[in-house]
């Protein structure tokens, strides 16, 4: 038994021995292999790939002009040249001898694929670019909005996050990662810088127009910035009403008598020149008007509505140029002509009227004579002998004054109040018989110019709708039916039913899309409000109250210091995680749908193929599109 044991147990060692020394040249081997697996991964790669291309090619077989291989592909023309360069390379290192490769330009064979797009893009391009390509690839020779999108978003995006502190913060951010991308790019990332640090360009883009719109709405982490020596508002205390903020001039009058008016006193208190409004931006008193929300919700709300429609009346102009870069005089005439006279006939001359609006003095009922006199030959902007109690736009009644003679012929009368926008396009529409009244009209023969407008508006969907599908069944009737060799549906056999179907949903997407895309836009004016309140209740409710509760409880320096200490903490926290991460996030988004939606779908299909340049990696994989 003893003997078994020992025996059992010297088998055992020769087992282990065995076992340790296979471990160690297998160790070994793999060493070696670790150290030539890469290079023989190319190999093969190249190999496979190779192979996979040579299936690719046709085998002409013998002949006169000898044996050889045939490939057809896309290339791009600028590419030309130092494609034949690469040929010739190859075929001089590959010691061929009198073999060779040749290039030539040949017609793609019938039924082919449409061509494959492709974009010349640098750093600075090609995040814009694939943002629009992430709505969808352009067809060949299609128009590439990416140009305009490197500017009207961040614009549109600034619109929203108008902010100059805010966009300080996000500009210092983008000029950070670009001028340390190529250490920063070398680095492995996790996906929360990764993102800001691929689009480093257009976050800089994002925080100069932040910034400029930030100038323009006076606005600096909430607050307004005094740059040209005050305010062009006077604070009229002990006034007829119990004071509030009025226009810079004081004047002393007899409202009997208009030579009772003293003009030397028109701008007494406030040391400012005549007629001299704020020079650029927002007044910064209006930041503290009881009428700044009002103000600043109204201007903000018909800017939107104009940057809108002019940025759609821009995407309709950019489909005439498919249609007269494609040669399609029926979709210029039958679609881009009508197009362009519905939405300007509706919302182009909705944003006249803003314009108009915003040009005209509207002076109080009050302050005309019977016979449509003024009271006075320089009219100050009051009601009777009361100042109000908000500021109002300067404006100069003697030259822009909106006076009207009453229909009824009982005299003359002026607005007491501006007409509502809405309401005009509404009795254009609704009401054209009753459109003559005198409170509806913004310039003289309005009603006559409606009566004009609204026929042949009506009109337009009618043109978009019916002449294309009856001139292509014509043409297809008479075989003179071209197609378009961009399009994915090209060679198709015409069908009528179809394309009077896709006609009408084109027709019903446009005037339908013509009131819902302009309300849109409308988001531009939300969002710009809610950062704007966001950015005062942050302002207010922390370092407000910090110092509110410093100067109440009559703190002592230290004690002061240590408060506002941690008040200002807590308000640049809020400030970075809600306005600098989701608050510009979430104008990010919008800004998004405004392009992909709004503007994009005036005039790209984006249904077409993106051209993607021959790789050994892509062949391995049998990726038969590459």
């Amino acid at each position: 038994m003893r003997y078994k044991v020992e025996e059992l147990r010297g088998s055992l060692k020769e087992h282990q021995r065995v076992v340790s020394e296979s471990e160690k040249e297998i160790r070994n081997t793999l060493s070696q292999i670790n150290a030539e697996f890469c290079a023989w991964q190319d190999v093969v790669t190249q190999e496979t790939g190779i192979y996979a291309t040579l299936n690719r090619f046709k085998y002409t077989g013998g002949g006169e002009s000898g044996e050889y291989v045939v490939a057809e592909g896309w290339i791009p023309s600028s590419s030309n040249t130092e494609i034949r360069q690469a040929l010739q390379k190859a075929c001089s290192d590959s010691g061929v001898g009198q073999l060779g490769a040749t290039m030539e330009k040949s017609e793609p064979p019938h039924g082919a694929s449409v061509p494959p797009t492709y974009y010349t893009v640098n750093k600075y391009t090609a995040a814009f670019q694939s943002m629009v390509e992430a709505y969808g690839v352009a067809r060949y020779r299609e128009h590439n909005p990416t140009p305009y999108t490197i500017v009207t978003f961040p614009f549109l995006f600034a619109v929203m996050f108008g902010d100059a502190g805010h966009g300080l913060l996000l500009l210092a951010a983008a000029i950070y990662f670009i001028l340390n991308e190529k250490e920063l790019g070398s680095k492995p990332m996790n996906e929360m810088l990764e993102m800001p640090f691929g689009g480093r360009y257009v976050l800089f883009l994002m925080g100069f127009f932040a910034l400029y719109t930030g100038f323009i709405y006076n606005e600096v982490f909430g607050m307004p910035l005094n740059l040209y020596g005050g305010t062009r508002w006077h604070y009229a205390e002990n006034e007829t009403m119990a004071g509030g903020w009025r226009e810079c001039y004081k004047p002393e009058f007899d409202t009997a008598s208009a030579t009772a008016f003293d003009d030397s006193k028109m701008y007494e208190g406030c040391n400012l020149p005549p007629k001299a409004p704020y020079p650029v931006g927002m007044d910064p008193i209006w930041k503290f008007s009881n009428g700044g929300l009002i103000y600043f919700n109204s201007l903000k709300m018909k800017m939107s509505v104009v940057f809108g429609v002019a940025q759609m009346v821009f995407g309709i102009i950019i489909k005439a140029t498919n249609d007269i870069k494609h040669k399609r005089p029926l979709d210029l005439w039958c679609e881009f002509v009508p197009q362009m006279i519905f939405m300007n006939g509706i919302f182009g001359y909705m944003c006249v009227m803003i314009f108009i609006k915003w040009s005209t003095c509207w002076v109080p009922v009050s302050q005309y004579l019977p016979g449509g006199e003024l009271k006075m030959n320089k009219l100050p902007l009051i009601s009777g002998n009361k100042f109000y109690t908000q500021p109002r736009p300067y404006c100069d009644p003697i030259e822009h004054v909106n006076v009207l003679k009453n229909q009824d012929g009982d005299g003359w009368t002026g607005y007491s109040a501006p007409p509502d926008l809405k309401q005009i396009l509404i009795n254009m529409f609704m009401h054209p018989a009753d459109d003559n009244k005198v409170q509806y009209n913004l310039f003289a023969n309005m009603h006559s110019f409606h009566i004009m407008l609204v026929p042949l508006v009506v009109i337009m969907p009618i043109i978009i709708l019916l002449p294309k599908p009856l001139v292509l069944r014509a043409r297809a009737a008479a075989g003179t039916l071209q197609h378009d060799p961009a399009d994915p549906h090209a060679g198709e056999e015409f069908e009528f039913a179809e394309v009077f179907i896709h006609q009408v949903i084109e027709t019903i997407e446009f005037v339908l899309g013509a009131i819902s895309n302009t309300a849109s836009y409308l988001r531009l004016w939300a969002l710009s409000l809610a950062h704007s309140q966001l950015t005062d209740v942050f302002f207010d409710k922390i370092l407000g109250l910090c110092l509110a509760t410093v100067k109440e409880e009559s703190m002592s320096p230290e004690v002061g210091g240590v408060v506002m200490f941690f008040g200002f903490a807590i308000w640049l926290a809020v400030t970075f995680a809600v306005l600098m991460l989701m608050e510009s996030l979430s104008a990010v988004l919008h800004a998004l749908r405004l392009h992909w939606v709004e503007f994009q779908n005036k005039f790209y299909k984006g249904d077409g193929i993106k051209f993607v340049p021959f790789s050994f990696h892509d062949s391995s994989e049998g990726d038969e599109d590459a």
